[in-house]
């Protein structure tokens, strides 16, 4: 069913090929996903790839975990409607209204973040920040990438707010392309941790005003990357380049 894996982008290749078989039929709704042992023998990858892969898929509402156990998800169709618009959603000018609804939903969901977040949470955040500084100036950005969305869902989630984390579970995949684009420019890694950092610091010691500024000027600097990269390349080869790069959609 599955094909050993390539030793490059082995996460995005590996989220390719499981995506692909629920995409095309051959894995139907409710079906019982195979087990990360299983998968990782398949693919000769390790455990911590599959991981990672199946967590990305979970977000986009590919796979569900029930119990231990994860199934393909059962409003597959929706979801696909969803992957292969989402190129055309974005070529039609939203990326400006993408970052300005990011600021209105995750500014407050940082401040929230802040007022409830419980110590599993804050070490949640934690562990992200860890994964993301331990490959800062890698040439590969995908795993600081998959760490950055992870970080900002989870926030999300922190906030104990269940529409606010499903608003940030619907924008998603658009979150990623940006997290993509934004890493093309140099050091801009490690713009990001800094500002993660402060953000997480903010919500650790339960500030919640200290919170919603430090996210607020990380989404400012982000939009600024994204008005420079707009003003050197065309929307359409930006969006074009980074959704084949991160595989958002499938053909």
């Amino acid at each position: 069913m599955f094909k050993p894996i390539k030793p490059l982008s082995i996460i995005d290749e590996v989220s390719y090929q499981m995506k692909k078989l629920i995409l095309d039929g051959t894995l139907r709704p409710g079906d019982l996903f195979p087990t990360e042992a299983e998968l990782a023998e398949q693919l000769k990858v390790s455990r911590t790839v599959v991981r990672e892969s199946k967590k990305s898929l979970t977000g986009m509402g590919l796979l569900e975990v029930k119990g231990k156990r994860t199934y393909v998800g059962s409003d597959i169709f929706n979801t696909a409607l969803d992957l292969l618009s989402f190129g055309y959603q974005l070529e039609k000018g939203t990326l400006d209204e993408l970052i300005e609804a990011r600021r209105v939903i995750e500014n407050e969901t940082a401040a929230l973040a802040a007022k409830r977040a419980s110590d599993e949470m804050i070490a949640r955040l934690n562990s992200y920040l860890k994964k993301q500084k331990e490959v800062i100036g890698l040439q590969d950005k995908s795993i600081f990438a998959e760490n950055d969305l992870e970080w900002h869902s989870t926030i999300a989630e922190a906030s104990q707010n269940r529409i606010l984390a499903k608003m940030v579970l619907t924008i998603r995949n658009m979150l990623g392309v940006l997290i993509a684009m934004t890493l093309e420019i140099p050091r801009s890694d490690e713009e990001a941790y800094q500002a993660h950092l402060e953000v997480t610091k903010a919500i650790a010691e339960h500030d919640p005003d200290k919170a919603r500024q430090a996210m607020n000027e990380h989404l400012h600097h982000i939009r600024t990357i994204i008005t420079n990269k707009l003003a050197e390349k065309s929307q359409d080869e930006l969006l074009i380049n980074h959704n084949n790069k991160f595989n958002l959609t499938i053909s």
